[in-house]
Formats: structure tokens, sequence, C-alpha cells
């Protein structure tokens, strides 16, 4: 069995650690982020209503062929093509220091 890492949220200035099977609601229009703060691979299942948001993940994401493979680096390209494809999808992207 994989150990499974935990991922630190952000929400709306609240910080949360979320451990495998945490249940984390964030509305629409919330500012909020999440990054995996342990040194172990760390899954999330995301469901967003109404539909369609999931389309901006996969104009922007690399399918994982293999999940245990380490994430590729992310690149200047990676970054520029999500900043310019979130506001076709309502998103408002937040430099790092503006998120907290």
């Amino acid at each position: 069995m994989i150990q499974l890492g935990e991922i630190q949220f952000q929400i709306d200035g609240q910080t949360l650690v979320a451990t495998p099977e945490t249940f984390i609601y964030s509305p629409k229009g919330q500012t909020h982020l999440f990054i995996n703060v342990s040194d172990r691979p760390a899954w999330m299942l995301c469901w967003v209503t109404p539909a369609g948001l999931e389309q901006f993940f996969m104009e922007i994401g690399i399918p994982a062929d293999d999940p245990t493979a380490p994430p590729p680096p992310v690149t200047d390209a990676d970054i520029q093509k999500t900043m310019a494809l979130a506001p076709q999808y309502g998103l408002t992207i937040l430099p790092p220091e503006s998120a907290h």
C-alpha cells in the first residue's frame, strides 16, 4: 500500500492540513491555494459544479501514465499557458504573496 502525503490548504486565510480521507469544501469564488507539504505523493479527488472547469485542467495538465513517477518540473511555458487560459474559465490566479 502506498503511504500518501499531506496537502496544506489555505482557504480565505485559514490553513488546513488534509491527510488521507479528509474532505474540504471550497465554494466558488473563494481564494485558495494548496501544496503537498510532505515528502510523499499526495492524491486529490476534486469535483466542480457546474461542470466545465475540468476542461481547464485537461488543457494545462500532462497525463500521468505512471502515477508512481515523480511529477515533471513546472516550466515558465507551463505557467504562461496557465495564466493565459485561466480567464477563459473564469479564474483569477493571484501571485503567491497575494494568496495569503
